[in-house]
């Protein structure tokens, strides 16, 4: 029970993926039960294509067998006598009154009539076809087969629809339950409450019917489905470590922080300038480098300036200057 308190208050989805399950399954049970029903009636249709075949038609109207008049007969099990059942094949006349037939399957030289007790069918033959009298055991089995593969996946998809619209309904009803309660339910929460309840509910009235032969109606069903989603609710209260506003509160927040984690990680990193500490000894090397490096050859303006200056200059002589 707590896993399933656990899925409701912080599993993700909402629960499509369960009820899909569910609708498979029932989906495939409904499948083989209509092969094994109609596999057991494969001698009892080799019984009819015995009696009715052979049959040919040309342009639409039986010419073989003619003017015949013939009421289909069954043995069922081991009982050796033959029991009329409603097909008849009746070649001596092209339509029939429908108003004067009982229910069955009646065939005429150009119709086929299908009567039950709602509706009245009329077919009208049509082409060139001839079926000659054989066993046709591997034709009924491929034809089952088929038709219990189409079974399945309509009552598949049928279910599915259903219990999808249903689960949506009983969010609706888990929502009020919710306010009633002083708990905030998000849409994702009831319909995981909502899907578990009416799965719950599936599960038992199966288990009822496959055992006890109990059936139960829509109404019933409904209001277990509320009591149940009822006790979840009352479940998510009196979970013992935090509330059910603030687990889904610290969810969010938690979420939230992933996707900005994320992000970060996935955003293209940019160089970091290097420290203005380690500029300055890039600058001492260079003049250290500078320093070390030998001395330019000086030019040749600059040595004979040099040469001139280092040459001593001559004394002026004292005394006075002879007389001319």
């Amino acid at each position: 029970m707590k896993k399933i308190i656990n899925y409701i208050d912080q599993g993700q989805g909402i629960g499509l993926k369960y009820l899909a399950l569910l609708a498979l399954i029932l989906g495939i049970l409904g499948g083989i039960g209509t092969k094994v029903i109609a596999t057991d009636g494969i001698p009892l249709a080799q019984q009819v294509a015995d009696q009715l075949l052979p049959m040919k038609v040309v342009s639409g109207k039986i010419v073989e067998p003619q003017e015949t008049y013939k009421v289909v007969h069954l043995r069922l099990g081991e009982d050796e006598n033959a029991y009329p059942i409603p097909i008849v094949l009746d070649t001596t006349s092209d339509m029939l009154d429908i108003d004067l037939l009982d229910q069955g399957v009646y065939i005429t030289r150009s119709y086929l009539y299908m009567i039950n007790e709602h509706e009245a069918r009329t077919y009208k033959l049509d082409g060139d076809f001839e079926l000659i009298q054989k066993d046709y055991t591997n034709e009924f089995t491929s034809f089952i087969n088929w038709t219990a593969f189409l079974v399945g996946a309509f009552v598949f998809g049928g279910l599915f629809v259903f219990y999808f619209l249903a689960t949506l309904v009983f969010s609706f009803v888990a929502g009020l339950i919710g306010a009633s309660k002083k708990i905030a339910l998000d849409f994702n929460t009831k319909m995981r409450l909502s899907s578990v309840a009416l799965i719950t509910c599936v599960l038992l009235f199966w288990v009822l019917r496959l055992v006890g032969n109990i059936n139960v109606n829509m109404w019933l069903a409904a209001i277990v489905v509320v009591a149940l989603q009822i006790y979840f609710i009352r479940c998510l209260k009196e979970q013992p470590t935090t509330t059910f506003v603030e687990s889904k509160a610290q969810n969010a927040a938690n979420k939230a922080e992933g996707i900005i984690v994320s992000a970060k990680e996935k955003a293209p990193t940019k160089k970091s300038k290097r420290p203005a500490q380690k500029k300055e000894s890039v600058k001492a090397k260079a003049s250290t480098a500078k320093s070390d490096k030998a001395p330019k050859k000086e030019t040749s303006k600059a040595k004979l300036k040099k040469e001139v200056a280092d040459e001593p200059k001559p004394q002026k002589k004292r005394g006075r200057k002879p007389k001319a």
